[in-house]
């Protein structure tokens, strides 16, 4: 990938991965800060918002087993964005500011513009649970995946049901 905007994803991939991203000298959260202001440009109002932005890493045992979790997150309140993004579409009604900018935005079409963050977010973010159980895909394995799951939403279109 090319471009500073890519630099981010490259960042955030590399961590969902594990892989070591260290530079001499900085802080892990420093190099994720600095990744979000190369496409945000660094300003005075930027800079604020890219230091309470966050990698880190919690535990949780909602599904009684205990998963370590790793990704963006809100340091001070030690909370995942995706979780954050879970609270929102526990909301029953879209928010007035986006309504008034685009009166046609349904409450499906805002669910699902939160659902496709909650799924970025998930898929750049480390547990040990996925660690643990997701299975490694070959190219060819991810294309058939990737097939039978465009077979299950063509079904889900054609009856409603998957």
């Amino acid at each position: 990938m090319t471009g500073t905007k890519f630099l981010l994803l490259d960042v955030l991939i590399r961590l969902a991965k594990r892989e070591d991203i260290s530079i001499e000298g900085a802080a892990l959260e420093d190099i994720v800060r600095a990744c979000f202001l190369f496409v945000a440009s660094p300003s005075v109002l930027t800079c604020p918002l890219a230091e309470r932005i966050g990698y880190e890493e919690y535990e949780d045992d909602i599904t009684g087993v205990t998963a370590t979790h790793r990704g963006l997150s809100l340091p001070g309140p030690q909370m995942l964005l995706k979780e954050m993004i879970e609270g929102l579409m526990a909301e029953k009604s879209v928010p007035p500011a986006l309504k008034n900018a685009w009166p046609d935005l349904s409450h499906e079409d805002y669910m699902a513009g939160l659902w496709a963050i909650r799924c970025i977010l998930y898929a750049l973010q480390w547990s040990t649970f996925d660690a643990e159980h997701e299975p490694q895909y070959t190219e060819e394995r991810t294309r058939r995946f990737i097939a039978k799951t465009i077979e299950q939403l063509r079904e889900f279109r054609a009856t409603g049901e998957v």
